[in-house]
């Protein structure tokens, strides 16, 4: 596809002085609220996080109480499975398992998304080799990455050193990116995006029709694939014009050549529905749950549910 360059470099030569300013902001809200803070030193860890820990490449999320769990991908017309996305699950805490979006929300705060994160794109792409040992065909690797690991500035370089390690082509990973809330996270985040979208791997926004994201953007952000939200799925059949407002977006993304993803199919009827859309490729309850590795490894290569 062609995106516009040159609108986003007009935009990344701000991105320094865009980031000195956040950084100042923040630094300034620190302090006033340390000071109001007193001897509640928790109240300002909540609020902006503790000082980020510095970055281990080492970091042994598996010894921390973190696993993955692998969703398939699959072909909406045949049932064939494509991919897995990467899915983080946190198990070392008292009383059982927390809630992903709770302890990421902790792990963003804390700064420790970086350390983790890592640690999930290493072991993803080892277990992918893993799961590729049974598949006659390349499958595809979806990782989420939030939008303060993109921040980083070795990122783009770490995560194409990691592909390498693990024997990976660029074209096999898709980064699920989202946080796109306001225009100038993704003025500030289009650089290792380009960087990684330029080696090959695929760069996907999460949740589309769920955020505020500019639609300006899409045309400009080095973008490959959009997903769907589930709570727009969740609603197909149930009403004309949010069909009509499902097939707008879907032809936005032809518009812009841009592949579609959907998420959260848990019944026939979404499926079937999708299907008439012209939707190729999606994932949900249907299919399969999130699978630990050892249970992915023996998933059919194409899945009864589809194959029906």
């Amino acid at each position: 596809m062609r995106w516009r360059l040159q609108a986003v470099r007009l935009r990344y030569g701000r991105m320094a002085a865009e980031r000195a300013r956040l950084s100042a902001q923040l630094e300034h809200s620190r302090r006033l609220l340390a000071a109001e803070a007193g001897p509640r030193p928790e109240l300002l860890d909540d609020t902006f996080g503790s000082a980020h820990p510095a970055f281990d490449p080492r970091f042994d999320g598996e010894a921390a109480g973190y696993t993955l769990r692998y969703q398939p991908l699959v072909d909406l017309a045949d049932g064939r499975i494509l991919g897995v996305e990467a899915l983080l699950r946190l198990t070392a805490r008292p009383g059982g398992r927390s809630a992903p979006l709770e302890f990421v929300r902790r792990l963003e705060a804390s700064g420790e998304i970086g350390n983790v994160g890592h640690w999930v794109m290493r072991r993803a792409c080892q277990e992918l080799v893993v799961l590729q040992r049974a598949a006659p065909r390349p499958l595809r690797l979806v990782v989420n990455v939030s939008r303060r690991e993109l921040g980083r500035a070795e990122y783009a370089d770490d995560v194409l050193e990691v592909l390498a390690a693990a024997g990976l082509p660029p074209g096999r990973l898709e980064l699920d990116v989202d946080g796109f809330h306001e225009a100038e996270h993704a003025e500030l985040l289009c650089h290792p995006l380009q960087r990684l979208r330029s080696a090959g791997v695929g760069i996907t926004l999460d949740n589309f029709g769920s955020t505020q994201l500019p639609l300006s953007l899409l045309a400009e952000l080095p973008l490959s694939k959009l997903k769907i939200d589930r709570s727009l799925v969740a609603a197909l059949g149930q009403d004309e014009r949010h069909d009509a407002l499902f097939a707008s977006m879907l032809q936005t993304a032809a518009n812009l050549r841009l592949a579609v993803g959907v998420v959260g199919i848990e019944n026939e009827g979404q499926w079937r529905r999708l299907q008439q859309l012209g939707c190729t490729e999606g994932q949900g309850f249907l299919f399969a749950t999130p699978l630990p590795l050892a249970a992915a490894q023996h998933l059919p290569l194409q899945l009864p549910a589809a194959a029906d």
